[in-house]
């Protein structure tokens, strides 16, 4: 597939691409894909950080930190959408929107939760092997 974009969209794709230190092909596949996943799931943003880009409700906490939220829940069923809309200080609705997003993009958001899982485990082998040391 090719597209046309005008000489504006294409020179402000250049400059974005420069900036980011990516192939300007690769960051329109890339913003196509999150304006597709936006149209779908009108709450979900997306965001860099250090860990990379990742999808996160518009006023509220990442998709993965969200969901893995609800999978250590103590609470049952949709008990489980109140008790994160509590801790996370949202409504049931963008709760709600936020386990939709995870239910279509699933392996994505586990990947997340997987690579942050790692990272936390490291850092208390890290704190670990330190207070061993100064004990």
């Amino acid at each position: 597939m090719s597209i046309r974009l005008s000489l504006e969209a294409r020179e402000r794709l250049q400059r974005e691409a420069a900036r980011a230190g990516e192939p300007a092909a690769s960051l329109a596949e890339r913003l196509i894909d999150e304006g597709l996943r936006q149209r779908r799931h009108p709450l979900m943003r997306f965001v860099d950080g250090p860990t990379g880009r990742r999808a996160r409700l518009g006023r509220g906490p990442d998709v993965w930190e969200l969901v893995s939220f609800v999978k250590r829940s103590a609470a049952t069923g949709e008990d489980k959408v109140a008790h994160a809309a509590d801790w996370f200080r949202l409504s049931a609705s963008e709760v709600e929107s936020a386990l939709v997003y995870y239910a279509e993009f699933s392996d994505e958001i586990d990947a997340r939760i997987k690579v942050n899982e790692e990272a936390l485990a490291e850092a208390e082998a890290i704190a670990a092997g330190r207070r061993q040391l100064l004990g």
